[in-house]
C-alpha cells in the first residue's frame, strides 16, 4: 500500500467519525433540512467516486493531462453535485443571519453536503453555502486531488526563475493552465439578472 492510500484511509475514518458526531449534533435540523433524493451513500467508494474506467489515469497522473476547466459556472458545479447526491435543498424560510449560519457550520463540521437555501428571508434569490467546505467537492471542482495540484504548483515555483532555455521550455506545459486561471472581466453576468 502506498503512503497516499494510507492517508486517504485515515481521511475516510476521520470523515466517518465527523459524520457520526454531526448526526448526533443536528437532531433538530431534520425539520429544516431534508435528505437528498436518491440512494444513500452506502456502498460507494471514498468521496462517492465510481471505479475508474480501464486506461484512465488516477491520482497524480491527472495533473499531467491536458489542461481543462471542470466547471465553467457555479450553476454547472451545483448541478454536478446534485447529480452525485451531494446537495441538500432547504425550502423552508430561514433567517440569513442566524439560521443559515448555524446550519452551514454544522454541515461543514461534518463534511456534509452543499446547502441550497431556496427561501431566505429578505432575499430575492437562493443562497448556496458550503460549496467548497468538503474535500471531495474541492477535488471535483479541480478535477484532481489537492495533492496533485500542490505538486504542480511546487514544480512551477521550483522552475522560476528559469536558469536556462531548457527550464523555460519546460514551463510551456503550465503556461496555458496559468493563463486560463485569469479572471474574465464582464460588464454584466447571471448574478446581476435578479
Amino acid at each position: 500500500m502506498r503512503a497516499r492510500d494510507a492517508a486517504l484511509g485515515d481521511r475516510a475514518r476521520e470523515h466517518a467519525a465527523l459524520v457520526a458526531r454531526g448526526r448526533r449534533d443536528r437532531a433538530g435540523l431534520s425539520t429544516l433540512v431534508s435528505e437528498p433524493p436518491g440512494p444513500g451513500r452506502a456502498g460507494r467508494r471514498l468521496h462517492g467516486q465510481d471505479a475508474a474506467p480501464p486506461g484512465r489515469a488516477c491520482g497524480r497522473g491527472l495533473a499531467r493531462e491536458r489542461p481543462r476547466v471542470s466547471f465553467r459556472t457555479l450553476q454547472e458545479f451545483i448541478a454536478a453535485c446534485e447529480a452525485r447526491g451531494d446537495v441538500k435543498r432547504v425550502t423552508r424560510e430561514v433567517d440569513w443571519r442566524c439560521e443559515v449560519t448555524e446550519i452551514a457550520c454544522r454541515e461543514a463540521r461534518a463534511q456534509g453536503p452543499l446547502l441550497l437555501f431556496e427561501n431566505v428571508r429578505g432575499a430575492r434569490f437562493p443562497l448556496a453555502v458550503n460549496v467548497l467546505a468538503a474535500t471531495r467537492r474541492i477535488e471535483w471542482a479541480l478535477g484532481r486531488t489537492a495533492r496533485a495540484v500542490g505538486g504542480e504548483i511546487e514544480e512551477i515555483f521550483h522552475a522560476l526563475p528559469p536558469r536556462s532555455l531548457g527550464d523555460l521550455w519546460g514551463l510551456k506545459k503550465y503556461a496555458r493552465r496559468v493563463l486560463a486561471s485569469r479572471p474574465a472581466r464582464l460588464a454584466s453576468g447571471p448574478a446581476q439578472e435578479h
